[in-house]
């Protein structure tokens, strides 16, 4: 129910996505600061990982990504620049997505919301995470079920969701918070990244 209030109630909400892969040696972090437009089906991504920062425009309705990728190294002629790609995949927020896949649900009110915990089918979470970051390769997932929490405030907004997979043995812990709901404002694509 929380995320049919998400898609259908919100015209725009925030989230930010905070990957840790804890390789053994050590961990890395990658960051996404992100913005859903549903009113204008529009979404912007800020990803950065180790001095590479890539920047994402979603236009669903036009079916058109732009992206544009700048790395603190240099030397690459792309580096910088916007590149147009068709976009192929669905049209809301995978993230929200992962509610549908969910089962073996416990629930526990406090905070002023509820926390509901459960598991969720690790080929369908693969699905939804290389559909959302694509230099992640989900294909080696192991875990069979995956433990995910997700927070659900008063208002019935999805605020707060984590859960760990194992890729090849490696960890990866993902905590995604949501918030800014109805007044994240409108996006709007840059001229220059039409431009290119």
């Amino acid at each position: 129910a929380a995320k049919k209030v998400m898609t259908e109630n919100l015209d725009n909400y925030s989230y930010d996505v905070v990957m840790t892969t804890k390789t053994g040696i050590m961990d890395v972090t990658t960051n996404m600061n992100c913005k859903d437009d549903r009113k204008n089906q529009i979404s912007y991504c800020l990803t950065s990982t180790y001095g590479v920062k890539t920047e994402e425009y979603t236009d669903y309705k036009n079916k058109a990504n732009y992206s544009k990728v700048t790395t603190a190294f240099g030397g690459d002629s792309s580096n910088g620049q916007w590149t147009t790609t068709k976009y192929k995949g669905g049209d809301t927020n995978t993230w929200i997505n992962l509610n549908d896949y969910i089962f073996d649900i416990t629930e526990e009110s406090r905070d002023g919301g509820t926390y509901y915990t459960g598991t969720i089918n690790s080929k369908k979470l693969a699905t939804a995470m290389s559909q959302m970051n694509s230099d992640v390769d989900t294909s080696n997932i192991v875990s069979d079920d995956i433990n995910i929490s997700v927070f659900i405030n008063s208002s019935n907004y999805i605020e707060k969701m984590s859960f760990t997979i194992e890729i090849m043995g490696i960890e990866e812990e993902v905590e995604i918070n949501y918030k800014g709901f109805n007044t994240s404002g409108d996006i709007v694509i840059p001229s220059e990244a039409k431009e290119n």
